[in-house]
């Protein structure tokens, strides 16, 4: 039914492909209530129903197998309504509270540049009124719940979410299913949340750190745009009320809305309350086409007053949904991921070299970027640059290859960190929620944890020798520093990479920190 299965410390390998899933044997029973619900509801009710129960068998099974047999594994579950609502859900045995996430495929990067900012200003003016709750009242019933009410908006998406004890799950959906269905977009809130955003917006300058990885970002994907890393407006004006509900109407369509749960929960008696809410959407809209940026070399230099340099080196990588997704994980945690990472071996050797240096994956739908941040003293900018170069460089080349014991401590910081994200319903909430966004699939814990397992020297070996050599040749930097010294940009060009090629550009931008 599930392909070959094999346990304790042997690969567990599970198809989760519905066509071959359909190769059941199939009762009697089963049949007549397929029969049934095709009456009822029609074929596609039919393909919701079969996906959601082989979905929980599986889930089940998996989840047993991991546990010995014991009956406290997530229960994973999912339907889709008749407008394109998706629901998707994961039951925690013995939880006693509910996270709640009403997701939408729109963020940044639907907006044109003219409409720099509605995404953020229409998910903050959901959470002020609808047609029969003011802002105040919101407030009121969210805090007599003893959770919390919360919305953000990103670059691929937006999500508002509620996070509430069990026996007040009702309260958040009908509260969620006013605000997504009955917002009225108050206008004397308008003014007032767009100065929040803009002050928000103003506030960065105050953490060079953060406004010299997003200088380094915005550089290295191209456009204007402003210190955040966003595309500037070319209108100074605020929005008005009309452009922000035009906004919503136009991309907040069922078939872009996830609604996920993860804590105490029964997925179908959850599905029913979500569908006397949100079956009344209708429309369809597509979001903005999948346009890969180029990456540009180079460096960007910002002056500041601060105490301190920071530094930013982005490189080339693929976006979240790569096939080698696990293999990026394990070579950021294996550059700079924890005490004994390369990075942080070589730069300690040398006694007040860095203050402080870290890697992340910056990963979306269209691209990624493997992320070197560091801090240092202004006179020792350009020696602590040039070691993490060569450290990088050392690994590209292989120079330096990784040996196993490196690999294997990589992979347990990994696996350590996949862990304890999926310890509580909200982490749990937000991970079946992008992964659905992403992917259109739910992979489990121990999915996750199989894939880790699976990169092997040889695998990282490939990928670091294939595109991943060029890519970390050619980084973009961002630097934030005092004053700096005449002739520093041609020492800092010289540190980065020798192998530059003669388009090399370098950008003069001057800074304050507030």
């Amino acid at each position: 039914m599930y392909g070959h299965v094999r346990h304790a410390g042997i690969e567990i390998q599970n198809e989760m492909r519905l066509d071959r899933r359909l190769e059941l044997r199939t009762s009697k029973d089963d049949l007549a209530r397929w029969q049934s619900a095709a009456r009822g509801g029609g074929y596609r009710a039919v393909a919701d129903w079969i996906r959601t129960s082989l979905n929980r068998e599986a889930a089940f099974v998996s989840g047993n197998l991991a546990s010995g047999g014991r009956e406290s594994s997530p229960v994973f579950g999912k339907t889709t309504f008749e407008n394109g609502v998706r629901i998707v859900t994961e039951s925690i045995p013995g939880a006693a509270s509910i996270a709640v996430g009403v997701f939408v495929d729109c963020g940044w990067r639907d907006e044109r540049p003219e409409e720099t900012g509605l995404a953020q200003l229409c998910q903050r003016m959901l959470l002020l009124g609808t047609s029969s709750r003011d802002a105040a009242r919101i407030a009121m019933e969210m805090d007599s719940t003893g959770g919390g009410l919360e919305g953000f908006t990103g670059r691929d998406y937006t999500c508002v979410s509620g996070f509430v004890p069990s026996g007040k799950r009702f309260q958040l959906m009908d509260l969620l299913g006013d605000i997504f269905l009955n917002s009225t977009f108050p206008p004397e809130h308008l003014e007032r949340e767009q100065l929040w955003i803009r002050q928000q917006a103003a506030a960065a300058l105050d953490r060079p750190a953060f406004q010299c990885a997003e200088r380094m970002k915005a550089e290295a994907w191209g456009g204007p745009v402003d210190f955040a890393g966003r595309r500037a407006s070319p209108r100074g004006d605020m929005h008005t009320r009309e452009d922000a509900i035009y906004f919503l109407e136009t991309h907040y369509s069922p078939n872009r809305i996830i609604i996920a749960a993860a804590g105490d929960l029964e997925h179908e008696e959850f599905v029913a309350q979500a569908r006397d809410s949100y079956w009344r959407l209708i429309g369809e809209s597509d979001a903005a086409p999948l346009v890969k940026p180029a990456f540009r070399k180079g460096i960007s230099i910002l002056t500041a007053e601060a105490g301190q340099a920071y530094f930013s080196l982005g490189f080339e990588a693929p976006g979240c949904a790569h096939s080698g997704r696990m293999g990026i994980e394990i070579l950021t945690s294996l550059l700079g991921g924890g005490a004994s990472s390369r990075l942080h071996t070589a730069l300690a050797s040398t006694p007040g070299l860095v203050c402080a240096i870290h890697t992340e994956h910056e990963a979306f739908r269209e691209a990624g970027m493997l992320v070197v941040n560091g801090q240092t003293s202004p006179d020792r900018l350009g020696e602590c640059i040039a070691k993490v170069m060569e450290t990088v460089s050392a690994l590209g080349s292989w120079r330096q290859p990784v040996t196993a014991g490196e690999l294997e401590l990589a992979r347990e910081r990994v696996r350590a960190w996949h862990q304890l994200e999926a310890q509580g319903p909200s982490t749990r909430m937000q991970r079946i929620g992008t992964q659905e966004l992403y992917f259109g699939r739910h992979l489990s814990l121990q999915q996750r944890l199989a894939e880790i397992d699976a990169v092997d020297l040889n695998s990282l070996r490939r990928l670091i020798s294939g595109e991943w050599r060029a890519a970390l040749r050619r980084p973009c930097v961002a630097v934030l520093s005092p004053q700096l010294e005449p002739g520093w940009e041609s020492q800092l060009r010289t540190s980065v990479q020798a192998e530059f090629e003669p388009e090399f550009r370098i950008y003069e931008v001057e800074a304050r920190i507030a």
